[in-house]
């Protein structure tokens, strides 16, 4: 038989079932609602569009529900996420289309419903951080279900300023980390980079607690000292960045050190500045300078920094000792000992010349002798060199002289001169003189002594004596070394091969002197005194001759002149004659002739002198008379005559200089005078073009009545003759109208002819010709015609020394033309005529000829019309 096991409804009670079954449908209720939910969020999340806006700016969220076919929207809700109340409602029913709503506590008046835009969307303006929800926009139609879609506005708010710290200042180049960069507010978190020079050297940003900030992680270098970093904080692309500027205080080195002059070159004792410019160091270098390796004191030392450029002035006056040396400019960091630069200028320092002059041959100048060769060098020390190097002895320039011994070079850096086979005469004192463009310089005197036997200072000479007189002759010698001894011969007249030498006794000896007193008792005694010298380089070669004669009377003066006279003065010159063997005087006298007066007596030691205070206009008498101890000598007379005193010589006194404003006036009176006088002259020479008449000719020579320009030719002797015309235009010196003058036979004056020589040669007679008109017969023009054919030279009349010329053909002109030749007294008279031909008008020239004993003529002269 089977047997059944109790079922789970047996095993429950009643009650307990219930319950049981009630908590599971609960369970599975509640499990569905999640699901349901879970669905619902899902499908908001996915449906759900995104709206960004900056915080402030306006934004619009777009309603994006199409509408079914065949139905229209009839109202728009806007809810806040799930919210079952509206926040904003847009009407489209009939009879109430395009009313809205917005509630007052959410938008505050700021939300406007925009239907026209597809899709339509709802304006918010001027949005704030609470304005940030998920929309859900509901819209319902006439028959079709409502349809929703959700939309989220996200507001972002800009980071309002970025702060820099920073941890590590200076650095050292390569050094990181030093500074972080953070940004201030911003939602959501912004991005803060750095840049430099324009771009991004670090965009690695970090979102902390405190906000977003940015560690600056690029190795320092030099180049950050001219490019600052920027940091920059953004989380949009609407406003601008927020930034703020840092400037890397980074360590470094200089990059260039350099030293400048003032001028070059430098000048002697001239104050200069040397400028070292240090440039690139971060601090700013630290200068030193140093010379000849010891360190310059900041006394002399000005220096200025500004960022990093450091300079320092070294002030100086240069001498000739700093000239070559070396001035070194060493810049220094502190903070960075391995990096240092230096800078070293030699010093180009100009000075005058400093010469030395000194022998280079022989080795012992002090025992030089005649024949030996002599070298002196000429020691400069100039910068620049010199550009002219002179040898000098006793003050003259020593010029190049083979021929002469003696060789000057100059032309190269070393400065001799070499003296070949020196005499005495080289002996003195040289110098050599250097010049450049800072001045010139002498050396010391070098003083040359040449060693030579004794010789003779004064040439053989005649000595007078009596005798029985005694007589003291003196010998000089010149000598080098002057220690010098002294003998003394004698060598009669009569017996000129055989000198006698004469007693240590007879004379003295005191230096390079020897005094003979000597007294001759004969005429045996007289002849020739020599007188010999010899020191350690020999004997003299010729010895001092000295001619013993009896003395006598001096002998008369020759070759006397005066020269320089003047008013009251003049000078005397004479040469002397054999004074006789004795010391010669000369006594000079002056007498004034007229009265024998003396004005003039003096004894002196020359033969010339010069005497002043005599009269002006005077005749005087001169003697020149010579005189030594044994008597005079005829005198030497001549005589001269003082000039006149001329009153016409007399200084006048002295006119003031014109001043400025007299010498305008007097250029501004000759302008109007020149104007004036251009004008009158046109004036004056039209008139005279438009009076000429014609009315016969004749060939006879004719005379002008017209008495103010002739006078009554008929009682006198003088007159004026002309080419024959028969009537003209008459008008006086200065051009005015004097009326018609009648030309008549030329009865008063028949010797008049004509001469076709005006003009200074022979033409013919002719109505076209100029001519000039003489006076025949008289002696004036007899003479010159004279002279002219013999060719003897004279000062006649003008015309007859043509006339002469003509006839003689001779070079001499014209005659003398008696004695009483005088000047013509009367101006020019000028006849304006027309000749027989038409076209041809001249000015014919009236010659006065005056009439007296003896004529002269004006010259002539002639203007074509």
């Amino acid at each position: 038989m089977l047997c059944r096991g109790p079922s789970i409804r047996d095993a429950w009670p009643q009650p307990a079932g219930a319950l049981l079954l009630l908590v599971g449908g609960l369970i599975i209720a509640h499990a569905h609602g999640d699901y349901q939910d879970q669905k619902e969020k899902h499908k908001r999340d996915t449906d759900t569009s995104l709206v960004e806006v900056v915080a402030g700016y306006n934004t619009s969220l777009p309603c994006a529900i199409q509408s079914p076919l065949h139905d229209a929207p009839v109202l728009t809700l806007w809810y806040i996420g799930a919210d079952d109340t509206p926040v904003y409602s847009y009407d489209q029913r009939s009879g109430v289309s395009g009313e809205s709503w917005a509630d007052p506590e959410v938008f505050e008046g700021r939300a406007h419903y925009l239907a026209h835009l597809n899709p339509p969307a709802m304006l918010i303006m001027r949005t704030t951080v609470s304005d940030a929800h998920v929309y859900r926009c509901r819209v319902d139609f006439h028959n079709s279900n409502s349809r929703v879609a959700w939309v989220r506005l996200r507001v972002i708010v800009p980071p309002s300023r970025v702060e820099i710290v920073t941890h590590v200042s200076p650095v050292m180049p390569g050094q990181r980390d030093d500074v972080v960069c953070t940004a201030v507010g911003g939602d959501p978190p912004p991005s803060v980079v750095w840049l430099q020079n324009g771009k991004v050297v670090d965009p690695n940003s970090t979102v902390g607690e405190r906000g977003t900030f940015n560690s600056l992680e690029v190795a320092a270098t030099r180049e950050d000292l001219n490019f600052p970093f920027t940091c920059k904080a953004t989380n949009n692309d609407v406003t601008a960045p927020v930034f703020a500027i840092y400037y890397r205080n980074v360590t470094c080195g200089p990059t260039s050190v350099q030293i400048e002059a003032s001028e070059s070159p430098l000048v002697e004792a001239r104050e200069a500045e040397l400028t070292c410019t240090a440039v690139g160091s971060n601090p700013p270098a630290h200068l030193t300078w140093y010379q000849q390796g010891k360190t310059i004191e900041d006394v002399y030392v000005n220096v200025t920094r500004q960022d990093n450029v450091t300079v320092s002035v070294l002030s100086l006056i240069p001498g000739r000792r700093h000239h070559d040396r070396q001035l070194l400019c060493r810049a220094e960091n502190p903070s960075l000992p391995m990096a240092t630069m230096e800078d070293m200028i030699t010093l180009n320092v100009a000075y005058r010349p400093v010469t030395r002059l000194e022998v280079g041959w022989p080795q012992r100048p002090d025992l030089m002798t005649e024949g030996s060769d002599l070298y002196l060098e000429c020691i400069v020390d100039a910068n620049p060199h010199p550009y002219k190097v002179k040898f000098f002895h006793n003050g003259e320039e020593m010029v190049h002289n083979e021929t002469a011994g003696v060789e000057v070079r100059t032309a190269t850096t070393t400065y001799t001169v070499a003296l070949q086979r020196v005499t005495r005469r080289n002996s003195g004192v040289y110098q050599c003189l250097a010049s450049n463009v800072e001045g010139d310089a002498y050396s010391a005197n070098l003083t040359i002594k040449i060693k030579y036997a004794p010789l003779c200072v004064e040439a053989a000479t005649v000595v007078g004596a009596g005798v029985g007189e005694r007589t003291n002759i003196t010998c000089r010698v010149d000598a080098d070394p002057p220690l010098v001894t002294f003998s003394w011969t004698f060598r009669s007249a009569a017996n000129r091969l055989r000198p006698r030498q004469i007693s240590p006794g007879e004379f003295s000896t005191d230096g390079l002197t020897s005094t003979l007193s000597y007294r001759p008792l004969s005429q045996r005694d007289f002849g020739e005194l020599s007188c010999h010298a010899e020191n350690t380089l020999g004997s003299m070669r010729e010895p001092c001759s000295f001619s013993l004669v009896t003395a006598g009377p001096p002998e008369k003066v020759i070759n006397c002149s005066v020269s320089n006279v003047t008013v009251l003065g003049a000078t005397v010159t004479c040469l002397p004659g054999f004074n006789g063997g004795l010391a010669q005087r000369f006594r000079h006298e002056v007498w004034l002739e007229s009265t024998g007066e003396a004005v003039f007596n003096a004894t002196l030691p020359g033969a010339s002198f010069s005497t002043s205070g005599l009269r002006p206009d005077h005749r005087y008498l001169v003697s020149v008379t010579a005189v030594n101890a044994r008597g005079a000598a005829r005198p030497h007379q001549l005589r001269f005559h003082t000039l006149k005193q001329v009153t016409e010589h007399l200084s006048l006194p002295s006119r003031p200089e014109p001043q400025p404003l007299v010498w305008v006036l007097g250029v501004v009176v000759g302008v109007v005078v020149a104007v004036v006088g251009l004008m009158m002259g046109l004036w004056w020479t039209k008139g005279r073009r438009s009076s000429h008449t014609l009315r016969n000719t004749e060939d006879d020579v004719t005379k002008l009545k017209n008495q103010d320009l002739t006078g009554d030719l008929r009682g006198q002797t003088d007159g004026l003759c002309m080419n024959g015309v028969v009537q003209h235009t008459i008008y006086d010196a200065s051009g005015r109208y004097k009326g018609f003058g009648h030309l008549q036979q030329c009865g008063a004056y028949p010797s008049c002819h004509i001469d076709a020589t005006c003009s200074g040669g022979s033409v013919p007679a002719t109505p076209a010709s100029r001519f000039s008109f003489s006076k025949k017969g008289g002696r004036g023009a007899a003479a010159g015609k004279e002279g002219a054919a013999e060719g003897k030279g004279g000062r006649g009349s003008d015309a007859a020394s043509h006339a002469g010329k003509r006839n003689g053909a001779s070079e001499g002109g014209g005659g003398e033309g008696g004695e009483g030749a005088r000047k013509p007294d009367g101006r020019w008279r000028r006849v304006i005529s027309q000749l027989s031909s038409p076209h041809e008008s001249r000015f014919f020239d009236i010659c006065r000829l005056a009439g007296g004993k003896h004529s002269q003529q004006s010259q002539p002269s002639e203007s074509v019309l």
